[in-house]
Order: structure tokens, then C-alpha cells, then sequence
């Protein structure tokens, strides 16, 4: 099949967050961890789009090459698929991610929030997730998880502690599916408390099944 166009553009779940933060508050200090090399094609492409949203990017702690990653997507009229090669994301830990240096230059009494975008493509961050959390709550942070969908189909990487240490949890149905499975399976299978809704509140029944078990073992 021939396509009509392809196109660069910056992207990713941590970079998509940051940059639409700025722009709902202009005046915030929104920070990213730099995962990648801002003189390839990729690399570019990312810079640009973080310099003129104003979003400030952390180096990495000792890391001194790195390698963008690229996401490649089909979309059609009625599903999409991905390729992606994750470069320097995948192999970054979390010993190279600094808290500190998200807030250098902000008022300790400042509102703090840590956003964990893309979890499930950051398989060097799972060993140690708990201890950066507890860092970042230590600092003031509150903390939210986006997920995303595991390439490897385990949905495990530490999730079932984690998601009793964050507030937010931000995924779509079939990311919750997997994650309740696996809960289930971790936790021997018991069964969740699902919520009592009104008959005039309309829910996916699905979808509240799963949210609810997430909640429930978290």
C-alpha cells in the first residue's frame, strides 16, 4: 500500500504531557529527563519542539552518549500499529535521574509533581521505581503513572507495589485489562469491591471492572 504523506514530529508520553503542561500554564516549571541525542534526525525534531514550548530538559546522571529513540506509526482510517526503537530510554536506571535537579531555582513551598510517562517502555527504571518514588515524595511531589502498553505482554515490572505509592493513575481500557490480570495473578485472585453507580451514571462495564481492581489491589 502507498501512503500519503509521512511526517516528523516529536512525541512520546513523557514529552506529550510535559509539553501540553506548558501550555496550560505558562508560567509552571515544567522539566524532562533528556533520553536523547539532540543532534540526530529524531533528536532535532524533540529539541526543537521542547525549546519552543519553554520545557526545561534534565541531563541524565552519569550518562554521557545518548541515543534517541523513534516511534514508528501506521494509521489508517481505522487502527494504528507501532515500531519503536527506544535508544537511550531503555536502558537509562534510576540511579541516573536526579529529583533534585527537576527544582533548581523553585521555591521549596512551590506545588511538586512527578509524572511517570511511557512506564512500561523504561524496563531499566523497574529495579529501582520504588526508591526514586519515595525520593520524589520526600521532595514534595505528588505522583502520577502513565503506563502505556507493555511490548513484552508481561504487565508486571513492579506495577503491583507502585500503585501504592502513586495518586494518579492514567491508562486506557485495554492497558487497565492487562494490569488487573496481572494483579489478579500476583494477589491470588481476589475478587475487587466494584462501586455501586446510580442507574443515570453510565459506565462501561468493562472498564469499571477493571479500574476497580486496580484500585482495589493498589
Amino acid at each position: 500500500r502507498l501512503a500519503e504523506s509521512v511526517e516528523r514530529v516529536a512525541g512520546g508520553s513523557a514529552l506529550n504531557s510535559a509539553v501540553w503542561l506548558k501550555y496550560c500554564d505558562p508560567s509552571a516549571a515544567v522539566s524532562l529527563v533528556k533520553t536523547f541525542d539532540e543532534t540526530d534526525f529524531a533528536g532535532q525534531a524533540l529539541m526543537d519542539r521542547l525549546e519552543r514550548s519553554g520545557v526545561k530538559v534534565v541531563p541524565l546522571q552519569d550518562v554521557d552518549h545518548y541515543e534517541s529513540g523513534v516511534c514508528v506509526c501506521l494509521s489508517g482510517s481505522k487502527d494504528r500499529a507501532f515500531v519503536s526503537k527506544r535508544g537511550t530510554m531503555d536502558v537509562m536506571t534510576c540511579a541516573n535521574i536526579s529529583i533534585p535537579a527537576f527544582f533548581e531555582g523553585i521555591p521549596s513551598d512551590t506545588p511538586r509533581h512527578l509524572h511517570l510517562g511511557g512506564y512500561y517502555n523504561c524496563q531499566g527504571l523497574w529495579p529501582g521505581i520504588l526508591d526514586l518514588v519515595r525520593r520524589a515524595k520526600e521532595a514534595g511531589c505528588s505522583i502520577s503513572l502513565s503506563p502505556q502498553f507493555d511490548a513484552t505482554g508481561t504487565w508486571d515490572g513492579g506495577v503491583a507495589e507502585l500503585l501504592g505509592m502513586i495518586h494518579i493513575v492514567l491508562c486506557n481500557e485495554e492497558e487497565a485489562g492487562h494490569i488487573a490480570n496481572t494483579l489478579s495473578e500476583l494477589r491470588g485472585d481476589i475478587e475487587p469491591t466494584l462501586l455501586n453507580l446510580r442507574q443515570e451514571q453510565t459506565v462501561d462495564p468493562v472498564a469499571e471492572r477493571n479500574a476497580a481492581h486496580i484500585l482495589y489491589h493498589g
